[in-house]
């Protein structure tokens, strides 16, 4: 396909820019104790899955885009866009490049 595919099968598309680590600690973030788990109250939501963000690491876009992405779904999708594009340049490895050697 075009697109590359998640495991549920949805479409992946990926954002334009490149997103970073955040630690909500080293942010300042506040960090409570729920059920022997700390919560940091990062008042994000995951812009994939979209539950509360109370991890301590999470991502979020370097251009600051109001993109953020849990640690699980951002790992998910950095696995299949690797995968996708590994795939791709092997496939296209042999043929010619649009825009290479103009």
């Amino acid at each position: 396909g075009a697109l590359p595919k998640d495991s549920r099968g949805d479409c992946v598309l990926p954002h334009q820019h490149r997103m970073r680590m955040i630690e909500a600690d080293k942010e300042g973030m506040s960090m409570r104790i729920v059920n022997c788990r700390a919560v940091y109250h990062t008042q994000k939501v995951c812009d994939r899955c979209t539950e509360p963000i109370w991890d301590r690491v999470f991502y979020h876009c370097s251009h600051d885009c109001d993109v953020d992405f849990c640690a699980g779904c951002h790992e998910e999708l950095q696995g299949v866009l690797d995968e996708f594009f590994a795939g791709s340049s092997k496939s296209s490895s042999s043929s010619s490049r649009v825009g290479e050697g103009d």
